[in-house]
């Protein structure tokens, strides 16, 4: 056999993998949605439990100006307790969400890349604690204590518990996801899929992309949009600048 033939057959198994049918597509995306689907739900279950305990937790940590939060209409508490849960569940169960996913596309992958899947999980894991912790610290109290700055003698905050805990929950799912970037953008150069010549000349649409997803995933308030497109723009050049290192690395190799 031709050393070229054999210098092949690595990359052909994992073309070979690629050529899965649609259904058979299908029915792995449906086996790990599942898999999240019962992963979340255990983990509600458990967490409705600590839901009021949290909500307290947050309202003493981030709102101790306000003597008290309201709900205002029949077991408006109890739903938003179990809506609390889910949010757990999602926060808690985000490292086997990623493990599903990453082992979802990594048939897709030649032999030599699918090595990585499992420092992709932990980075996404990673990435997504730290995105997290970043809004409920630093950006939720600022938010909060905006807004009961811009109260009046006349006009007083009534700050409800759906609001308090749906803010609370954009904030950290929506800077959880957006850490993502960096993962994302390292494979897409670091695969060959997109150049990362082609990426630095499209950086201006990317910031533009990053303004219009913060927008969607914040508030309608511009303190919490800028706060999170800043650092999605630091970590898109550190990703660039990472892919880069590791595409000199793996030629000199």
């Amino acid at each position: 056999m031709d050393s070229r033939e054999i210098e092949r057959a690595p990359e052909q198994e994992g073309a070979e993998d690629r050529s899965m049918s649609i259904i058979d597509h299908l029915d792995e995306l449906r086996t790990r949605l599942i898999r999240c689907t019962i992963c979340i739900l255990i983990l509600s279950v458990v967490a409705y439990f600590f839901s009021q305990d949290i909500i307290e937790w947050l309202k003493r940590e981030f709102c101790p100006e306000l003597e008290k939060i309201v709900f205002t209409r029949p077991l408006e508490l109890f739903m938003i307790r179990l809506k609390a849960a889910l949010y757990l569940s999602i926060l808690g169960g985000f490292p086997y969400l990623a493990f599903e996913i990453w082992h979802f596309v990594a048939p897709g992958l030649f032999p030599k890349e699918r090595k990585y899947v499992s420092v992709f999980v932990v980075i996404s894991s990673l990435l997504f604690a730290t995105g997290g912790m970043f809004a409920l610290f630093f950006i939720y109290p600022s938010v909060i204590k905006l807004s009961i700055g811009m109260a009046s003698p006349d006009i007083v905050p009534m700050i409800t518990v759906e609001s308090f805990v749906n803010l609370a929950a954009m904030l950290v799912l929506g800077f959880g996801i957006m850490f993502q970037l960096p993962v994302f953008v390292f494979i897409l150069a670091a695969s060959g899929l997109v150049k990362i010549e082609t990426m630095s000349k499209a950086r201006p649409f990317v910031i533009v992309a990053i303004f219009i997803i913060s927008a969607v995933l914040t508030p309608p308030d511009v303190v919490s949009q800028i706060a999170m497109a800043l650092p999605s723009l630091v970590l898109f050049e550190i990703s660039l600048l990472l892919a880069r290192i590791f595409l000199r690395n793996k030629k000199s190799a």
